[in-house]
């Protein structure tokens, strides 16, 4: 049976509106752990310590609702990677939901190496605050950047270092942003490669690497089906999201915008708002392989897209980050 890791980006809304964390992340969440109890599956969620350090810091109730979640997410049997969304240092409460003064340090690569090592160290002290009481001998190994900056590398192959971090899941090979702070470009990831090792740049495999990048895996969309999901999204009550947020999204200019209709876009696999149709053209464009990693947000997750993490579970054997060395061993004989 062919594996697939199912990958979780615990986070809120990083626009005008954060959402709050009972619809963008305790429900839906609490969904998907339901299902993976029914199934016996796992996945890898990667939780935003940089939200969870500005709940301890301005001492908001939320922080133990996030703390007993990430709790049941450990005993669960998932993985927990660290995620960070740096902004979250100039964010204020308001009411229920956050205010961000600015997104100046939206990219992690805003500061410095000594800035990084301290927000690596404090979110996986904070992580392991929550992951040691349920499961003490568990080791935080992999990490996924904010908004996908993980190059340049060099900054904060250090932190990976120093704190023991093995392994990377921030690449989307073939696809490239350049959007509002959505600017990376992954268009020379290897295509052909499940996951590989690399050492100063995730997008360059290196024989004996020190690390191991797990990419999502992504296919090209032709413009036609990009239409038809718009014209879903729009007519279908059932596509709901459970967050009440708003994204942080750049405009496409026109010349953009008529490129990905005429051209298609390479997209990762995700269950995010999408429709039944796009899930399986999805599928198929991506062709046959051993390993299929996706990307999915909570705070994005909608009924339906409850139903395809469903189909998923019943007809995929998922993985966890310990399968992967030997995944990989085998893969590359």
């Amino acid at each position: 049976m062919p594996k697939i890791v199912l990958t979780f980006d615990y986070e809120l809304f990083l626009g005008k509106d954060s959402g709050t964390l009972e619809n963008c992340l305790l429900k839906p969440v609490k969904k998907i752990l339901d299902l993976f109890s029914h199934y016996r599956a796992c996945g890898i969620f990667f939780i935003d310590a940089t939200y969870l350090l500005t709940l301890k810091k301005y001492q908001h109730p939320s922080l133990s609702l996030c703390g007993e979640q990430i709790k049941e997410i450990a005993a669960a049997g998932c993985d927990i990677g660290l995620h960070l969304h740096p902004q979250w240092l100039d964010a204020c409460p308001a009411g229920d939901r956050w205010k961000f003064s600015s997104l100046e340090k939206y990219d992690i690569h805003s500061l410095d190496e000594s800035q990084i090592l301290g927000l690596f160290e404090q979110g996986l002290d904070i992580l392991y605050h929550y992951i040691s009481p349920v499961r003490p001998n568990y080791r935080i190994k992999s990490f996924r950047a904010g908004g996908w900056l993980i190059n340049p590398f060099e900054k904060i192959s250090t932190a990976f270092r120093k704190f023991g971090i093995e392994i990377d899941s921030s690449v989307l090979p073939g696809v490239k942003k350049n959007i509002g702070k959505w600017q990376y470009d992954f268009r020379s990831a290897p295509k052909d490669l499940l996951l590989w090792r690399f050492s100063r740049n995730p997008l360059l495999p290196q024989e004996n690497g020190e690390f191991l990048e797990l990419p999502v895996t992504t296919g090209k969309i032709t413009g036609r089906e990009l239409l038809l999901l718009g014209l879903k999204k729009v007519f279908s009550e059932k596509n709901n999201i459970y967050g009440d947020g708003q994204l942080l999204v750049g405009r496409k200019n026109i010349w953009q915008a008529l490129e990905r209709i005429f051209k298609g876009e390479m997209r990762p696999l995700t269950v995010d708002g999408i429709s039944r149709r796009l899930f399986f053209v999805s599928l198929k464009s991506v062709g046959e392989k051993n390993l299929l990693v996706w990307e999915i947000h909570p705070k994005m997750l909608t009924a339906v897209g409850l139903e395809l993490i469903k189909y998923l579970v019943e007809n995929y054997q998922t993985a966890g980050l310990d399968n992967l060395p030997e995944f990989f061993e085998r893969e590359n004989g």
